[in-house]
């Protein structure tokens, strides 16, 4: 039999009463128990074997685990409720929890026993269901039968077993007076017990004799208390389990009045009754647990009486001590054969005399028409009563005479018996009766209860809505006022669908008895609740963990605040990772209150902690958990030593951003700007080593940061307050190590220093600074910075930062800030980051060294975009060395221009009269791509030890110009970072640097846009159109327009000169458009050789197989031709013009490059490509705009238009020139990059993809007169000469083109009436920018006119590694064409009209 099918039958057992005498109860009592009913109660749970039981046809059938309840027929009613509530709640108190279990171990707590899970539900389950007094709507607590008990200590046993049962109705209890209960006991059993030593003089069998023939057969004789001396059998067990659920509800009871709630007793008995009453659980606030069997103490010695009171665990008496095992035998026989051959039969006979005379009757058809009788005709009900009012007489609704409730006990009795079938049929029966009787509600619910037993019990397939019985039994329990029985029914059928592993409906069934009448009863059905949702199947972790909370709410209302912590700290392990906020923070509040309360303080501070690591929270509720985690601190400090302060968890607040910490040696000028800018700031200082600290005489900086003894070492942070409500703090400091010993900064130091670097801590080694107090803003977040001043040589660490909340708590924050992400491994790009140490905070201190300061004057924060301004850097040596190699790193190269100290005086730009200046300009570059953010700042002077090199000595100041231009629209954040060296050859540290920031906005001003195309009228020249739009409000005007290229110059076009005063005004808004003309510079003789193309060329071949060989293309000089709209003219040739045309040129090559070939990595492209190709040219436009403010200077600038190539055909041939060899290259033995043959494959093609439409490099044009006269009547047909120019504008290729004049046919067709007259078919070869001219002769016969652009021109290239024959024109009719290049045909698009009169 199973433990739930045990529990239910031991809570239902049969009750028998008991009635013993004052000599019997003083035999128990030497036994340590208080009466005789508690002497023999556990031998009702004893009984071994199977028992057989008819049912109500007299079928006969087999069971086990039979069992007994014994109860005094004096205490068949509830006791004193006071004493049951502390019993109750100390119970549960002190009953041992176990520790919470942690999620990774749920599947073992699935697979644990609930008993072992949580056994102080067993405790309130047994209250709850065992010790319940009789009621009036069920026969499970009326005795069945009566045991009367006498000794033979007593004079006259026999006249005692007479008189001990009330002989009148008017002796009986008060509760039989209720009418409820049948006084008549039909089976009465006497039992004499018998003590040789109490009683050694007695014949006990003579008056066991004599008994038998008084009473008849129901007589039994036991002897007890035979136990020997030295004896070492112990009956102790037996006793144990039961008193320790009693033995707490007898302490209670004794330490009131003796005489409180007490009936007058008896002669020989006595009582403690405080009324038929059943409680419910809202007087308790937890369940009304009256007891069986309670004696009255007076009666007795103080000796032999309170055995429990004030007595400790150690004291008690040990029970049964007298008996011997023999005893224990007897015991067990007696309470066996009286159930088999007493109480079973009879109860038999009762189930089939009901059944008979009753249920019988009513399955007729007079019964049912008497039931329907009484149903409709009846007389009204009375009012109800509470549950806690004892009902009189006349308010019971169903004497134990009236057929409803012998129905009911006929099938309690079946229940009891194991007849389930017959007992469901039984109480489905009279449930119709007591569910249209209004004052029936108590009984249809007990029905309802009993037939979802019933269903639960039986093997057999018994027809119920299982969930619909339990709701209407709960539900009308509760409208009875009897939620006792609610929470019975509630925990029996509980515990049958445990069985049945039915957890999901036992969930529901026990949700249904929470309400706010008991807060301790729902705490642990909640609890249960919990639990059945994890051992369900899939297993809801989830609701285990809501329902957990919801319990642990309930135990703090009833203040079991240990149980509480427990299912708190159980569904905090659920949620903890789960990032649901609100959920944890209440939980970790309620944690923490719970754990101060319960003394553990420590665990509060710690559950607090975590309440701070959110602001979800409002701001009241955040500046309470704030007082209260003070509060907590503040006893935590009275009670602990400082060490085990310093070992309390981390304070989360306020927040130290560790990617922010930043260790400098010069105070930063970027205080303020997040930690996000760290990154442009190390990116720029990679570039200022690699590029301008490793080069040739440069010494190797080193790895480790060094600083100079004397110097403060800057440290910014930045702090957060992550709260809603402000944090004060104090006592801010570093925390530093100096070689192998800790600074203790002591405060008594505080005013030992103090000046313009404020307040120091000093120490042996060095001083750090020290901030007593600010207040962070809620959701501040604030960029900090200390010092640290190092005293002497050594190294240096920063550890962390040290500072006092709300004056209260100490904090110390660690600095761990964490290196570069490691990408060089595929490993480690896949998997979880890796990250470099980081040596940042590591400083060596050595000798004194120069310090570099830095100041801007006048630098402007507003610009127009491409005004140029002038302003001053001035730049100081504050340290004790001189200071040489001084360079400077830009994030915006574009913007700047930097002179040299004797151009400080040079203005934004030379200007002189026009007869002053040249023709044209020269500017001599090397024309290679250079890196211009890194500019050599000149140094005025040198010394002994600076080798040449200027030389800042300590002390003195320099200044250098430079020029800003907005290149850029927008907010800009100028970054420059200084690098510079000491002076000092054995100088141990490589560099120092200073960053250096200044913010600008950057306002439009002018829109330009160019486009060019070849012109008709002449081969070597382009037409340039120039849009210009001025998009202020305020008219600009336009001084010059200059062209920059290495063979081409712009001249006006034709009415430019007339259109000067026109263009030198630009009005707001406006728009203008300018034309000139591209022409070639005639002052160069020939062509630059080797040219910028072939150079570039054979650099990417070089680059394609892998060879490293050096890059150095010819220096070449630059074409500047200017047009000005003024009488005088810009000088582009001087500083700091040049430096911005070579600065934005060098930006837009890099640019464009990295675009279009991005196959080539960046620091290759310098390598590879010149500045400038040969028909490259860029446009620059200087304009000068009226002053910002009144009576200021007016404002100059330029823009660039930059990019513009003149070239038909694509600069770089490279699919003419290494096309042919691609895949030869593919298969280099010497790889790329150790790279696969496919990747190879995909550079190769991306070099090799054409990059701008590729067209002939042949242009032709007719040149003739535009009008004749002529007399075709006269004179007859008119032929007339052209000129057809042809020029080759290729600079390196040669191209062959053959030139075929339409047939008369043709000419018909279209219409034109002439014809060509001589060869129709011309060819011939150009070499690279030949040009010739071939003579034509067109007939024409009418007047009219006439379009004689009608010719085709096939072309082909012959590449210039090729050969070939000689260039000149070929003999009429030859066709032959080149194979190797590209080949072209070309069809004029425009006419050339000729008009004949």
């Amino acid at each position: 039999m199973s433990t739930e099918h045990r529990l239910v039958h031991s809570v239902l057992a049969p009750l028998v009463a008991l009635v013993a005498s004052e000599d019997a109860d003083a035999l128990a009592r030497a036994n340590g128990l208080p009466a005789f009913v508690d002497f023999v109660r556990p031998f009702g749970q004893r009984l071994e074997g199977r028992v057989n039981i008819r049912d109500a046809q007299g079928q006969s059938s087999t069971v086990d685990g039979f069992s007994l309840r014994f109860a005094n027929l004096f205490q068949l009613e509830g006791v004193n409720l006071e004493a049951v509530r502390r019993v109750l709640v100390d119970a549960v108190s002190s009953c041992h929890s176990p520790s919470s279990t942690p999620l990774s171990e749920l599947a073992a707590v699935r697979t644990a026993h609930l008993s072992v899970l949580s056994p102080w539900y067993s405790l309130y389950r047994d209250y709850v269901c065992k010790f319940n007094g009789a009621s009036e709507h069920e026969a499970f607590n009326h005795p069945v039968a009566c045991i009367i008990v006498a000794s033979t200590m007593s004079p006259d046993p026999i006249g005692q077993l007479s008189q001990l049962y009330p002989s009148s109705p008017d002796q009986m209890p008060s509760i039989f007076n209720n009418g409820f209960i049948d006084p008549q006991i039909s089976l009465k059993h006497y039992l004499l017990i018998h003590d040789a030593s109490r009683a050694p003089s007695v014949d006990a069998d003579a008056i066991f004799a004599q008994m038998k023939k008084q009473f008849g057969l129901s007589c039994r004789l036991i002897k007890i208390n035979t136990k020997k001396e030295g004896s070492d059998y112990s009956a102790s067990h037996i006793w144990d389990a039961y008193m320790k659920e009693y033995q707490p509800l007898y302490t209670a009871l004794n330490s009131q009045s003796p005489n409180e709630n007490a009936e007058p007793q008896g002669d020989f008995v006595s009582r403690h009754s405080v009324g038929a009453r059943t409680f419910s659980e809202a007087e308790l606030n937890c369940s009304v647990l009256p007891i069986t069997s309670v004696p009255e103490m007076s009666a007795v010695g103080a000796a032999d009486g309170n055995l429990f009171a004030g007595a400790s665990s150690d004291t008690r008496p040990t029970f049964g001590s007298l008996m011997s095992e023999a005893d224990v035998k007897s015991l067990d026989t007696f309470v066996k054969e009286f159930i088999v051959q007493s109480l079973l039969p009879s109860m038999e006979r009762s189930v089939q005399h009901w059944n008979e005379q009753v249920a019988s009757s009513r399955r007729g058809i007079t019964g049912r028409l008497f039931t329907a009788g009484r149903r409709y005709f009846g007389t009204a009900a009375p009012a109800k009563t509470t549950s806690g009012t004892p009902a009189p007489d006349s308010s019971t609704p169903y004497p134990h005479t009236s057929q409803e409730l012998i129905l009911r006990k006929l099938a309690d009795y079946s229940f009891m018996l194991r007849d389930y079938k017959f007992a469901y049929s039984m109480y489905d029966s009279v449930k119709k009766d007591f569910q249209s009787n209004d004052r029936a509600t108590k009984h249809f619910a007990g029905v309802q209860e009993m037939l979802a037993l019933c269903v639960l019990m039986s093997d057999a397939n018994l027809r119920g809505n299982l969930e619909s019985l339990l709701d209407s039994a709960i539900t009308n329990y509760l409208d009875a006022g009897v939620s006792i029985y609610a929470t019975r029914a509630t925990m029996l059928v509980y515990e049958m669908l445990k069985y049945k592993e039915n957890y999901k409906d036992a969930s529901a069934l026990l949700l249904r008895m929470i309400g706010e009448d008991s807060d301790l009863r729902s705490a642990i059905l909640l609890e249960q609740s919990a639990f059945c949702h994890l051992k369900s199947s899939p297993s809801l972790k989830r609701k285990y963990a809501f329902y957990l909370v919801m319990a642990g709410d309930r135990y703090t209302k009833c203040g079991q605040r240990r149980h509480a912590l427990r299912c708190y700290r159980a569904a905090q392990q659920v949620y903890e990772g789960q990032g649901w906020s609100l959920v944890d923070n209440h939980n970790n509040f309620t944690i923490g209150r719970l754990c101060f309360h319960l003394g553990d303080a420590t665990e509060a501070f710690s559950h607090f902690l975590k309440l701070f690591k959110s602001s979800n929270q409002s701001p009241e509720q955040q500046a309470s958990h704030m007082k209260e985690f003070l509060h907590i601190y503040k006893c935590i400090s009275t009670q602990r030593t400082v060490t085990e302060l310093e070992n309390l968890p981390q304070t989360p607040v306020p927040v130290l951003q560790q990617q922010s910490i930043d260790v400098s040696l010069i105070q930063s000028q970027h205080i303020g700007q997040t930690s996000a800018n760290d990154s442009v700031w190390d990116k720029m200082e990679n570039d200022l080593v690699e590029n301008g600290f490793n080069r040739p005489g440069c010494a190797r900086p080193v790895k480790l940061m060094k600083t100079v003894r004397d110097e403060p070492v800057f440290v910014s942070f930045v702090l957060e307050n992550p709260l809603q409500i402000p944090l004060e703090l104090s006592n801010m400091t570093l925390a530093a190590e100096f070689t192998k010993s800790v600074a203790s900064a002591i405060v008594t130091d505080l005013t030992d220093r103090s000046g313009e670097d404020g307040v120091r801590l000093q120490n042996e080694f060095f001083d750090v600074e020290y901030l007593p107090g600010l207040v962070l803003a809620p959701k501040e977040v604030r960029q900090m910075q200390l010092k640290i001043y190092p005293k002497c040589e050594g190294d240096l660490l920063v550890q962390g930062l040290k500072l006092t909340l709300s004056d209260c708590v100490p904090i110390t924050i660690s600095f761990n800030k964490r290196g570069r992400r490691l990408n060089d491994t595929q490993k480690q790009r896949s998997e979880d980051p890796v990250y470099a140490a980081d040596n940042t905070l590591k400083l060596t201190v050595t000798a004194p060294m120069p310090v570099l300061d830095v100041l801007f004057h006048s630098f402007p924060d507003v610009l127009l975009s491409g005004q140029v301004e002038r302003t001053v850097l001035e730049v100081n040596n504050k340290g004790n060395r001189g200071l040489k190699n001084l360079k400077m790193k830009l994030s915006h190269v574009s913007f700047f221009g930097v002179g040299d100290a004797e151009q400080i005086d040079y203005p934004s730009y030379s200007s002189k009269p026009i007869p002053e200046m040249a023709s044209r300009e020269i500017l001599h570059i090397t024309n290679k791509i250079s890196d211009a953010s890194i500019v050599d700042i000149s140094l005025p002077g040198e010394n002994e030890t600076s080798n040449g090199e200027g030389v800042l000595v300590s002390g003195s100041t320099t200044i250098i110009p430079v020029w800003v231009r907005g290149d850029k629209i927008g907010k800009h954040t100028f970054r420059f970072l200084f690098g510079y060296q000491s002076e000092d050859p054995n100088d141990k540290i490589g560099y120092r640097k200073l960053q250096y920031s200044v913010f600008c906005q950057v306002y439009p001003s002018l829109k330009i846009n160019a486009f060019t195309r070849p012109s008709t009228n002449v081969l070597s020249e382009f037409i340039l159109g120039i849009e210009v739009e001025n998009l202020q409000q305020s008219e600009i005007k336009l001084r010059q327009f200059t062209s920059i290229s290495p063979q081409w110059k712009i001249k006006p076009a034709a009415d430019i000169e007339k259109r000067k005063d026109q263009l030198n005004f630009l009005k707001g808004r406006q728009t203008s458009f300018v034309y000139f003309r591209f022409e070639q510079d005639g002052a160069k003789a020939g062509k630059m050789i080797p040219s910028p193309e072939s150079t570039t060329t054979e650099a990417i071949a070089n680059f394609i197989i892998n060879e490293n060989q050096s890059f150095s293309p010819a220096p070449i000089d630059l074409t500047i031709s200017n047009v000005s709209m003024r009488d005088e003219q810009v000088v582009c040739n001087s500083i700091p013009f040049s430096s911005f045309a070579q600065r934005s040129r060098t930006i837009w090559r890099n640019q464009s490059l990295m675009n279009q070939y991005s196959g080539i990595p960046s620091e290759k492209v310098a390598n590879i490509f010149t500045l400038y190709f040969t028909d490259d040219a860029d446009i620059v436009l200087f304009w000068e705009a009226p002053p910002l403010h009144p009576g200021g200077p007016p404002r100059f600038g330029h823009h660039f238009i930059i990019g513009i190539n003149l070239s038909l055909q694509s600069p770089l041939q490279l699919l003419a020139r290494i096309g042919k060899n691609a895949s030869n290259l593919t298969f280099q033995s010497r790889s790329l990059y150790a790279a696969t043959v496919a990747e190879r494959k995909t550079l190769i093609d991306s070099l090799l993809k054409p990059r701008q439409k590729d067209v002939s490099p042949l242009r032709l044009i007719l040149e003739s007169e535009k009008s004749f006269t002529h007399d075709f009547s006269k004179s007859g047909d008119l032929i007339l000469p052209f000129s057809a120019r042809l020029r080759n504008t290729s600079w390196e290729n040669r191209v062959f083109f053959s030139l075929e004049l339409p047939s008369n046919e043709s000419n018909a067709a279209l219409e034109n009436d002439f014809s060509w007259t001589g060869a129709t078919t011309i060819a011939g070869t150009l070499e690279p920018e030949q040009e010739i001219s071939i003579e034509l002769h067109a007939c024409f016969a009418r007047k009219g006119t006439f379009d004689v652009n009608r010719w085709k021109l096939n072309v082909t290239v012959i590449p210039s590694w090729t050969g070939g024959g000689a260039a000149g024109v070929a003999d009429a009719g030859a066709t032959t064409a080149h194979p190797h290049g590209a080949s072209y045909v070309q069809i004029p698009n425009l006419p050339y009209l000729v008009t004949i009169h």
